[in-house]
């Protein structure tokens, strides 16, 4: 009995905590959800650098979706300004005469602006 009623205790803890952790993300909305997403891509875009050297098409598209979706509302903010200028230094890579690592690093800058503003733009 005593194995059960501990079984039922976990059981309801797991519950609890799922529960929690699906508000906590529901709660995400408006500045904090825009720092969250654009903060998950841009990391994955310098561990795509760091790892692969480039950047993959599907991340790039993925800031580009993150944009359009906050851009009525955070398009004058600097870390927008500068995920624009992101995107447009990717796309534009095949026309630089710049080389894929100075590209990189110029890449890699700005994501490191962006993360450093965004510490300050959008309050936790």
């Amino acid at each position: 009995m005593r194995n059960a009623s501990t079984i039922i205790l976990a059981l309801v803890a797991a519950c609890l905590l799922i529960g929690m952790l699906g508000c906590t993300s529901l709660a995400l909305s408006g500045g904090k959800k825009y720092k969250v997403d654009v903060t998950n891509v841009l990391l994955r875009m310098k561990a795509q650098i760091e790892q692969d050297g480039e950047i993959a098409d599907g991340t790039v598209s993925k800031l580009k979706s993150v944009m359009s979706k906050y851009e009525a509302e955070f398009s004058q903010n600097g870390s927008y300004v500068t995920c624009k200028r992101i995107v447009e230094t990717l796309e534009g890579a095949k026309d630089s005469s710049l080389t894929t690592f100075q590209m990189n690093q110029n890449v890699m800058q700005m994501i490191v602006d962006v993360l450093e503003t965004l510490k300050t733009e959008i309050k936790d």
